[in-house]
């Protein structure tokens, strides 16, 4: 019986070692017979890097402009559906790196969980890889606030389950976007990543779609990965302040259960973001302290998409 063949798809924007880091973890992946794809959004990268794709046989792709993680994600998609084929698509930030055996896991969830849309594995941290850094997360209505399953709790060596055996699943209210693995079918159902949030959300509103086509969205804990985090915007906290307070308000307005507590909420958030970022600027004098403030002005004004755009 031959190995799955697996599309992957690395959204690449921060260090090209990093990356290097991340590919040589998929060439090591055991079970699965791989076939990588590299979105390159970093206007600094080297040749090294388009380099080091063409040596394993994979595809390179680079785009300047840079779209966004989800604009990114899903032009991997459609090469892969075009040119790779495959069993199932994996979707991949360029920080995390896989366990020899974390791709095999997520397929025999794939393959043995009809109703499975998505799968995420285990994220450790990449500084603490004893430390659990995300196992599903889920959203905490009316805020919207997005709370990752285990964060920052110690991870316990041994009890795995041995590869080829049952593992356990947890149904999570969101799949992490460092790692999505899903079947190819599941995209005619719910369409592709959503692009307009650019950066943070666009994880959680997928596999809210995905639930809302009758599939689950489970994490695999006994498939590990780590994650470094944080490279996409690193030094940049308050670009990324933007995003989370622009698109929290975007996500909140599209899914929020509780339609009259949402709405007061949005309007607090808003509030509170203003003066908070008017609070800070008086403090420091910084520009960037009122970059959240423009997050949910922009929110106001139906502004999408890349911030400047």
């Amino acid at each position: 019986m031959s190995a799955p063949r697996v599309a992957v798809i690395v959204v690449q924007f921060g260090d090209d070692d990093v990356c290097r880091l991340c590919l040589e973890s998929i060439g090591q992946s055991e079970g699965v017979e791989t076939f990588t794809i590299v979105i390159d959004h970093n206007p600094a990268s080297s040749s090294r890097l388009r380099d080091l794709v063409a040596s394993s046989a994979g595809a390179y792709v680079f785009n300047r402009a840079n779209p966004g993680f989800a604009a990114g994600a899903n032009c991997g998609i459609r090469e892969a559906l075009a040119k790779a084929g495959g069993d199932f698509l994996v979707v991949l930030n360029a920080d995390v790196r896989l366990a020899k055996d974390c791709l095999q896991r997520l397929h025999a969830v794939l393959e043995s969980t009809p109703r499975c849309g998505i799968a995420g594995p285990g994220l450790l941290s990449d500084s603490s890889p004893d430390v659990w850094w995300n196992a599903g997360g889920e959203i905490v209505w009316p805020s919207g606030k997005p709370r990752s399953f285990r964060y920052g709790t110690p991870w316990q060596h041994g009890g795995e389950v041995p590869c080829g055996s049952a593992s356990p699943l947890r149904d999570v209210g969101f799949v992490c976007g460092a790692v999505l693995a899903l079947r190819p079918q599941v995209l005619e159902k719910t369409g592709m990543l959503p692009e307009h949030y650019f950066l943070y959300f666009e994880d959680a509103d997928f596999s809210f779609r995905v639930r809302r086509a009758g599939f689950r969205t489970v994490v695999v804990p006994d498939a590990l990965a780590w994650h470094r985090g944080g490279q996409a915007l690193a030094g940049r906290s308050s670009v990324a302040a933007y995003y989370r307070a622009r698109n929290r308000l975007i996500f909140s307005k599209a899914w929020n259960p509780c339609w009259f507590r949402g709405r007061v909420f949005r309007l607090l958030f808003v509030l509170r973001t203003l003066s908070l970022s008017l609070f800070r600027f008086l403090s420091s004098f910084q520009p960037e302290s009122l970059l959240p403030a423009l997050g949910a002005l922009d929110y106001l004004r139906g502004v999408r998409g890349k911030r400047g755009t």
